[in-house]
Formats: structure tokens, sequence, C-alpha cells
């Protein structure tokens, strides 16, 4: 149905920026994880604004009807040595809620509203 299909859609354009190393996973219905192992906290926070900007920038035409798509990302980095994934991915999970509690469509890194180095988006 239009639900698979903007599933589907969604899935190749993540595909689409990321890198040989870095990969997709579905952990909920519309919830994803992208593993990036070669990536700190500002080279992910930057995956994800890649990813972000990619998404809203290709509206997909499903049925006659153009929709235009968003997504919120929450971004965390492993502590050197960090085996515990539970962890992590509750990490990741709180800078996504924020993400979501700021408006949407932006990428929010745990413990930061934004790395400082990066402009935030408009």
């Amino acid at each position: 149905g239009g639900g698979d299909q903007l599933l589907r859609s969604l899935v190749e354009r993540i595909q689409h920026v990321l890198g040989p190393r870095e990969v997709l996973g579905r952990v909920g219905g519309e919830e994803f994880v992208v593993l990036a192992p070669d990536s700190g906290l500002h080279q992910a926070w930057a995956l994800g604004e890649r990813i972000r900007a990619e998404v809203e920038a290709a509206p997909l035409l499903l049925d006659g009807h153009v929709l235009g798509m968003t997504v919120s990302v929450g971004v965390t980095e492993a502590a050197p040595g960090e085996s515990d994934v539970t962890a992590l991915l509750q990490r990741a999970d709180a800078a996504l809620y924020a993400a979501k509690r700021a408006g949407r469509n932006r990428v929010v890194a745990s413990g930061d509203v934004a790395p400082a180095a990066l402009p935030v988006p408009a």
C-alpha cells in the first residue's frame, strides 16, 4: 500500500546518502537506525543533516498526489570502549525526541542542540 511505498522511498533516500561502511536498520514502524562506525559526533550530525536534507528535497508521487516527507534525527556516539548498545540507542532515542519536540525536520545530537562548529538549519 501507500505506507509501504513511503517507507521504501524513505529507505532509498537514506541509503543514497550512506557510505560503504554505514548501515541502515529498521527498529520500529517508522523508526530507523544508521550505524556509522567511522564517525564521531560531528561527522554523525553532518550525516544526519545530509539524510534530513535528502529526504526533504525529494517529494514522492503517490496515486497522483505529491507528498513531501521529512525526518527527525537523533545522533549520539559511543564512548571509547563502550559496548552497551542499549544505552547507545537510548541516547539516540532521547536526541530523536528532542528533535521532535523542537519542531521536527531537524537533527539533534545527544547532550547538545547541535555541534557548535556546524550551522543549525533554518
